[in-house]
């Protein structure tokens, strides 16, 4: 069985070169996560593609020998992906922009002859924390991955008070909460199934669901480490599963029209 991830979150690393007030992760833990880790979850998820993978942590960029194997493993299995990650910008670190580099130039070898390749259509981003939160200049850094990665789409990241989850360090905000459903279908061969939903990897290699709280609630809130993971077993006891989709498609005459199909489920 294949699967096809809508959203992919993977702690790179509890480490952090800063120490913020409003910390939804907590304290800093002198943790990275284990490449026997990463080669488990890629396995086990045998993943055709995924929409959005996003490096996290801590500060991914604390730990790029963590970030650059990652990338590597996308490419060696061939997966379809769209990623990210975000710095805080207070250092500038060549390994990660040197992976996010490749995995850019492997992203554009997978698109179709007359897809556009210019840095607006990356599907790789790299996004610098740009708020009251992180209090810090960051113009030489942001110039230097500006210069060395030409083709990546670089944004700011804004943190408002509206995204505040009152745990770890913050002491403000909406009340942590943990929600471990996970949407799925299958299609009709019953070889490839696509899971909704964000699957978190922590640093310690344990696996969640749509939920992003502190590493203690991550540690609490899991369905397991990845080494006795069951993704078949995890998607019939925690999955809902949908018979049908509903997509937008223009006919010949250039008229929307709302289609239905019917998946097939997981045996």
């Amino acid at each position: 069985m294949k699967y096809n991830l809508n959203n992919v979150y993977i702690e790179v690393t509890r480490r952090c070169n800063m120490s913020c007030p409003h910390c939804m992760r907590g304290p800093a833990q002198n943790v990275d996560l284990s490449k026997e880790d990463i080669n488990m979850f890629f396995d086990k998820f045998n993943c055709e593609s995924i929409r959005s993978l996003t490096f996290g942590g801590g500060e991914p960029t604390v730990a790029p020998d963590i970030v650059s194997y990652i990338v590597d493993q996308i490419i060696v299995r061939k997966i379809k992906v769209g990623a990210g990650l975000i710095t805080n910008g207070k250092v500038f670190s060549k390994e990660v922009a040197d992976a996010l580099n490749r995995l850019d130039e492997y992203d554009k070898q997978l698109r179709e002859p007359g897809e556009p390749t210019d840095y607006v259509s990356s599907n790789i981003m790299l996004g610098f924390s740009v708020d009251k939160y992180h209090n810090i200049d960051i113009s030489e850094v942001k110039e230097k991955y500006r210069n060395y990665c030409k083709w990546l789409y670089l944004y700011d990241n804004v943190f408002t008070d509206d995204k505040i989850v009152k745990t770890g360090n913050a002491t403000f905000g909406r009340p942590y909460e943990y929600h471990p459903s996970i949407t799925y279908y299958g299609v009709e061969d019953d070889k490839t199934a696509f899971i909704d939903e964000q699957i978190n990897l922590s640093a310690r290699g344990f696996v969640n669901t749509n939920g992003f709280g502190s590493y203690v609630d991550m540690d609490k809130c899991n369905f397991g480490h990845i080494s006795n993971f069951d993704v078949r077993k995890f998607l019939f006891e925690h999955g809902i599963r949908l018979d049908s989709v509903h997509t937008v498609e223009t006919d010949s005459n250039g008229q929307k029209q709302v289609i239905e199909r019917k998946l097939g489920y997981l045996k």
